[in-house]
């Protein structure tokens, strides 16, 4: 079917274009409401992103040239051929992405975070101080959220490119920071002394291949791992070692994790060790994220949950399988 403009693509087109004057200059969210302001940019947003979702799986339409000439493909010039492109998945994904990196860049410039990054700027021409009120705030988190669901439908790779994009945004601050402190050359913060020992640790223990604890009664440091070292004990044995440990509640350490999941968590806001971790903790879920995808497995976050959960629990039917691989090894050599 052919697209022809209607009352309702051109308030669609106009709604679009609107957004993109935001986009282009955060500061008319400051603006009276009688002029536009948040209320016009949320509006706006809103109904782009419920287009998106209601043309899901469409494709992209063929469109009724004009003949004039006046429509050009290679420009969103008409309402007929911003709605032939809403049927693109790459172009709904770009849109998205550019909502996304809006809003936070708004959150970034208010609240707590724009008093912070005040504290140690440089550059004060990079800081916009944005300040919402707090019904304009849980709006703007509301479409933040919408646009991330949302950008799991349009891109169709079973949210790989929106789990990546979320993860690069979070650390997006970072850039901020830097611009607000006139781009400071970046040093490598140095090694700490518990870097080093464990380092010198290491290497020791590749020197002589065995490990003394001075000072210490019982063997190998634990008297359960000192029962195993002392016993020849086969590795079939060995399949219900670590029982214990199989018994932590695993909601109630992931619980911990809420302040990297919560979708007003800020880098800039976490303390060096926070950041750490949270570097750690996202990385390894995109790339399990990825792995997922590349197999096509039913429900990749399940299944990195799952994986994770097997790697800090063995299974019994994991140990047998490394018990036998052991033994078939031993016997061989």
């Amino acid at each position: 079917p052919h697209i022809e403009a209607t009352d309702e693509t051109t308030a669609m087109y106009r709604a679009f274009w609107s957004l993109q004057e935001y986009f282009a200059d955060p500061q008319l969210l400051l603006q009276a409401e009688e002029q536009g302001g948040f209320k016009k940019f949320a509006q706006a947003a809103l109904q782009t992103i419920d287009e998106f979702r209601r043309t899901n799986g469409n494709r992209a339409a063929t469109l009724a040239f004009d003949p004039t000439g006046k429509e050009t493909l290679r420009h969103l010039t008409s309402p007929a051929l911003l709605q032939m492109q809403f049927g693109d998945a790459q172009f709904k994904c770009q849109v998205l992405l550019q909502l996304l990196i809006f809003t936070k860049y708004v959150m970034s410039m208010s609240g707590d975070r724009i008093k912070k990054l005040k504290e140690t700027a440089t550059n004060k021409f990079v800081l916009h101080e944005l300040q919402l009120s707090d019904d304009e705030s849980k709006q703007l988190q509301d479409i933040r959220k919408r646009a991330g669901n949302q950008l799991v439908s349009a891109a169709n790779d079973r949210g790989v490119f929106s789990r990546t994009a979320q993860f690069v945004l979070f650390h997006e601050t970072c850039w901020a920071k830097w611009k607000a402190e006139s781009c400071k050359p970046f040093e490598l913060p140095p090694l700490t002394a518990l870097v080093e020992e464990v380092q010198a640790a290491a290497q020791e223990f590749l020197k002589v291949q065995s490990v003394e604890f001075s000072g210490q009664t019982i063997p190998m440091g634990s008297e359960h791992l000192a029962e195993v070292w002392q016993t020849a004990v086969a590795p079939s044995d060995l399949q219900m070692l670590g029982e214990q440990v199989s018994s932590m509640d695993l909601l109630a350490a992931m619980s911990r994790l809420d302040i990297y999941c919560r979708d007003d968590s800020d880098y800039e806001l976490l303390t060096a060790s926070e950041q750490t971790r949270a570097d750690l903790l996202q990385w390894r879920a995109l790339r399990s994220s990825v792995f997922d995808n590349m197999f096509r497995k039913v429900d990749p976050s399940s299944h990195s949950l799952a994986t994770l959960r097997e790697e800090v629990f063995p299974q019994p039917s994991d140990i047998e399988m490394v018990s036998h691989d052991t033994s078939s090894a031993m016997e061989v050599g």
